[in-house]
């Protein structure tokens, strides 16, 4: 499967359609998954996969302490 992407800004005319302000090209699903980290390193994708687990894992705990109280 493959999407439409724009390298510049997606904007709505006046008819209702969307209309890329810059280029629009076809990408597949595994290199749209690339893009968010595509500039980060092994260790800061690793930094960030352990800030996030633990962000979750505090609201979780925060969430039973306040249905205990």
């Amino acid at each position: 499967m493959e999407f439409i992407v724009c390298d510049g800004t997606w904007f709505r005319t006046e008819q209702g359609y969307f209309d890329c302000q810059g280029t629009p090209s076809t990408m597949t699903l595994e290199e749209l998954r690339n893009i968010p980290f595509a500039q980060m390193t092994g260790e800061q994708k690793a930094q960030l996969t352990g800030n996030l687990i633990t962000f979750f894992v505090l609201i979780f705990v925060l969430v039973k302490l306040r249905r205990l109280a």
